[in-house]
Formats: C-alpha cells, structure tokens, sequence
C-alpha cells in the first residue's frame, strides 16, 4: 500500500483474496477515514456486497477506481437483526471470558472479512471447528478494530487446515494469527493453490 492507495486488480476475481487485502487494510483506519483503491470491473459486485456487510461505504468514481470509507462497523440492518447481534455477542464474550479463567483460550485464531461470511464459513465448515474442537471467539480489538468474531484453534495443523479449506471453497477468511501476541502467520491474499495442495 502507498499513500492510501490499493491497487486490487492483480487479484483478478480470485475470492476471498482481494476482499481479504481490502478489509485487512481498511481495519487500519478510524472511521470516515479512507482508503483509494482501483479495482477490476468483475469485482465491483463482490465490494458492494462487501461494504453492504462491513457498513464501509464506497464511492464508485469510474469504472476502475474507487474510494472506500471506513464505516463503524455492521450490528445488523432490522430491529430483529440488532437484538441477534448483540445477543450472540454478549454469548461469546461470556465464552472468552470463561475460557480465560480456566487458561485455556486458544493459540490461534482466524478472522473474517464480513459477519456474515464468519457465519457462512462456520456454518459449512462446522464438522471442521467440532473434530479440530475450535471455539468461535469475540476476534480481538487489536485485529478487528471493532466487533467482530474468530474460530480459535489450539494447534496451528488444525487451524490452517481450515484456513486453507475455507479459502479452496471460496469462503472470507482474512488472516490466522496467533491468539495471544497476534503475530499473522498466514493472510489469505498470499496464499496460493500450490501451498493448499501441498497441506
């Protein structure tokens, strides 16, 4: 990144890889700060939807080049939506809370582009988090910026392997990072087919 300016085109359709180098940069920033970006036109509908999820807003000034605005965060779009937010929230900082009385939070952890992509992905991947017996976890202020959730791990075999699995079915997976230092062990956008091949 230079000057607040990502070119994104180099990662051509491949999802969740420019979404991921988006949203990883865009944490960065305070709100209604922004971030200039020039993009390939058959990525235009999955920013949108992106920043549908995100709250970021993006000013669409031609076909290639954009600029994003960091929002507050998304807690849901309907009444019904707010109330399961927080509920869920609460629920899971109960969990963390626990979990870090009994010393037991996990290693690692992988974050999400969207909410409702860490939904997706848990959903599908679920038998994955239950036989690795994963936790989904507040995500970390330090990582997140603002709330947000993470499916904890307690060995890195088993944390990139859902990781990479997530990643080959075209789920938003942003980066796995260790749980209590948040060292990035891997970002999504540099991994390649090869590297999940060879897992």
């Amino acid at each position: 990144m230079l000057d607040n300016i990502l070119d994104l085109r180099p990662f051509q359709t491949s999802y969740p890889h420019f979404i991921a180098f988006l949203s990883f940069h865009i944490r960065k920033l305070k709100p209604q700060e922004k971030i200039k970006i020039f993009y390939h036109p058959l990525q235009k509908e999955k920013l949108w939807k992106w920043s549908q999820e995100t709250g970021n807003k993006i000013l669409w000034k031609n076909n290639n080049y954009a600029e994003v605005i960091r929002g507050k965060g998304h807690h849901g779009i309907c009444l019904t939506e707010k109330i399961s937010f927080y509920a869920w929230g609460i629920k899971l900082h109960l969990r963390e809370f626990l979990i870090n009385i009994l010393d037991k939070y996990p290693q690692f952890l992988i974050n999400f582009v969207s909410l409702k992509e860490g939904l997706r992905s848990i959903n599908q991947l679920k038998a994955l988090i239950k036989d690795s017996e994963g936790l989904v976890l507040p995500s970390p202020r330090e990582i997140e910026g603002y709330c947000g959730f993470a499916v904890g791990f307690y060995s890195l075999p088993t944390a990139k392997k859902f990781f990479f699995t997530a990643i080959e079915k075209g789920y938003g997976v942003e980066t796995l990072f260790k749980g209590k230092t948040f060292e990035i062990i891997l970002k999504s956008w540099e991994v390649n087919s090869n590297e999940i091949k060879n897992f």
